[in-house]
């Protein structure tokens, strides 16, 4: 029973890896009797993509000239293709191409041959005339755009078919790096108009990528903020630069006379974006490294590549091809398990970010697996790196709104939650002078404070900085007060200091409608007076004067010395005082019950309101005995 089992599970494997080989050989070979030799030209389709009609041979020595070829005793080098693209790994050797293209009509034809891989050093056209071999072009990226024929992106070497005639053509070609070949034989008509459909398609691609560029440095000089630049910077070296040089774009604007530059700078471009794109891995996501190890490596990484930057102008392309190629294999890695970690902790927008990643590796993906001849050609397959790309840079962009918008919202409930503990100190130190609540309520009304925390509620809405400065303010008054009420004296320049508090607070309320002037003489500041004189005479201001007034009003304090007395004026513009407003209040009693109390009868305070003129305050204070009692307090 075992060994059966065990046959019939063998069975079905080989089954299974013949089935495979099959699809694998229908796939990527092209079967015999499928395409027939030569290619007829007067009767094709506008297009036709050539591989079975290929026969190619390897010349190790680059030693073969076209006449030795075009003589035949070659030919048992020759092997025929069985791939619907031709593909050679990189090697010193120089390979010949050659097909037959036959012309049944009665009249010439002329058609394109189409060789859309652009990282070609030179290709040598030749096309074999009765056993003489006449060179149709000679082109690839080792020669100036200008001398292509039709200064087109691909390489286009039109040849011309003599009616009733089959010609032989053959390519020469050489290149510093692996080699795909999509060779295709094109209607010049058609040609054209496919070529138009796909310009447009990457004027579509490069006006995105550029918009999202140009608002990214927009958002860095807004925020300061610097993941927007690396963002920025990645988008300009590898999504528009680098993609320009691998679609054979740059040589077409940026170096189209210096073509040994362009094939080098776009390896420079690869290892600038990925540097950037390294960066703004670690910047947008905000990772810290755990181990010294891992950030050394990730640095020692990002330098690396800055000196790839540099190396296919001091060592060669081959060379640096082959150390990009690991490299970029590494960033990626190192991008991709950056953004995985950063997921499973949590972190909502790296998801969007490792998206967009793997949307940028399955477009690398599809360029390579059509130029290979492993995908079917369509629009779609054609443009797959590019739709990816767009595809990477939407999601990135989200995910850095994404991020802006959760920071602003844990800003916020950073800055509610600081003002409800200010707000819970304020609690408390209410509670801890519970005790001289009624000598508090004689000198600052409680609505003072009730309105301040509701202008501050307001601006924590319009304006979060502005609220935490007044939630200090409000504090240190609160604070200043309480140390009053504790001294008999204080220094006239600290009253003013503490009036200054009072008003900035009730500047939030009023805002312009109110105005505030002080007029301080040096030679008095240092003087002391009864605590909480000045500050309840300009709040009686604001309550009963300013208040009331529309258009608001000014409210000014002076303290000045003369003939003996220190003269203390508080006055304002508003509409004025009545006799009940005046006399009734706590405020005015409590302060002439303490002036007496210290000065005796020797101290005035009169009040002065001409109607509708505002209101005068003066209190005149005799220096000597001001003196006296300032040197009583300092024993």
């Amino acid at each position: 029973m075992n060994h059966r089992f065990l046959r019939q599970r063998r069975t079905g494997f080989t089954s299974a890896v013949l089935l495979g080989g099959i699809v694998i050989v229908r796939v990527f070979a092209v079967g015999a009797g499928e395409k027939e030799l030569p290619i007829d030209a007067s009767n094709m389709p506008s297009h036709m993509l050539l591989s079975g009609q290929l026969e190619y041979c390897e010349d190790e020595n680059a030693s073969l000239s076209a006449d030795g070829i075009a003589s035949g005793k070659y030919d048992s080098l020759f092997r025929k293709n069985r791939f619907r693209v031709l593909h050679f790994p990189w090697s010193k050797s120089a390979f010949w191409i050659r097909f037959n293209i036959k012309n049944d009509r009665r009249a010439p034809i002329e058609k394109w041959i189409v060789i859309s891989y652009h990282f070609i050093d030179t290709i040598e056209a030749y096309v074999n005339d009765g056993g003489e071999m006449k060179l149709l072009q000679k082109t690839g990226r080792h020669f100036a755009f200008n001398s292509r024929a039709g200064r087109y992106r691909s390489y286009c070497i039109p040849v011309h078919i003599d009616a009733e005639k089959t010609a032989t053509v053959y390519h020469r070609i050489r290149s510093s790096e692996a080699v795909s070949m999509p060779i295709t034989l094109w209607a010049p008509e058609a040609f054209r108009a496919h070529y138009d459909k796909h310009t447009f398609f990457y004027g579509i691609f490069y006006g995105i990528i550029g918009l999202i560029l140009f608002i990214n440095i927009a958002l860095f000089f807004f925020s300061k903020e610097r993941c927007y630049l690396y963002y920025a910077f990645m988008l300009l070296f590898l999504h528009i630069l680098f993609t320009m040089g691998r679609q054979g774009i740059s040589q077409m604007f940026l170096f189209p006379s210096f073509p040994k530059i362009e094939s080098l700078a776009h390896l420079s471009f690869a290892a600038l974006g990925e540097t950037f794109a390294l960066l703004l891995s670690r910047s947008f996501l905000q990772y810290r490294f755990k181990h010294t190890v891992w950030r050394n490596l990730f640095y020692s990484l990002i330098a690396t590549l800055l000196i790839m930057g540099a190396l296919p102008f001091i060592a060669g392309y081959w060379p640096t091809t082959q150390l990009l190629s690991m490299i970029s294999i590494a960033s990626i890695a190192t991008i991709v398990s950056i953004s995985v970690i950063k997921v499973v902790r949590g972190n909502r927008p790296a998801i969007y970010f490792l998206i967009a990643w793997v949307f940028h590796i399955l477009g690398a993906a599809t360029i390579i697996l059509d130029q290979w001849g492993m995908l079917q050609s369509s629009l779609l397959i054609t443009h797959g790196y590019q739709l990816g790309i767009v595809i990477e840079a939407v999601l990135i962009s989200s995910a850095m709104a994404y991020a802006v918008v959760l920071e602003r919202k844990e800003k916020t409930k950073a800055v509610n939650e600081f003002l409800h503990s200010q707000e819970v100190a304020l609690q408390h130190m209410a509670e801890s002078v519970r005790a001289r609540i009624q000598e508090l309520q004689a000198k600052v009304s409680p609505h003072f404070l009730f309105n301040a925390l509701n202008s501050i509620a307001q601006l924590v809405k319009d304006d979060t900085d502005k609220a935490e400065n007044a939630v200090v303010m409000l504090a240190d008054f609160y604070r200043i007060l309480l140390n009053f009420s504790q001294r008999k004296l204080v220094k006239l320049n600290e009253k003013i200091h503490l009036v200054d508090l009072y008003m900035a607070l009730q500047r939030i309320r009023f805002g312009d409608r109110i105005s505030f002037s002080k007029n301080i003489e040096r030679d008095i500041a240092e003087y002391q007076i009864p605590a909480l004189i000045i500050q309840p005479l300009v709040e009686n201001c604001i309550k009963h004067g300013i208040s009331p007034k529309v258009e608001g009003g000014r409210i000014s304090v002076e303290a000045t010395s003369a003939q003996g007395e220190v003269r203390i004026t508080v006055a304002d513009d508003g509409v004025g005082w009545s006799e009940k407003a005046s006399d009734s209040g706590h405020g005015l009693c409590n302060i002439r019950e303490r002036l007496k109390l210290i000065f005796g009868d020797r101290y005035t305070m009169t009040i002065t309101s001409p109607p509708d003129t505002g209101v005068c305050v003066e209190i005149l204070l005799p220096k000597e005995v001001h003196d006296g009692i300032q040197s009583d307090h300092h024993r």
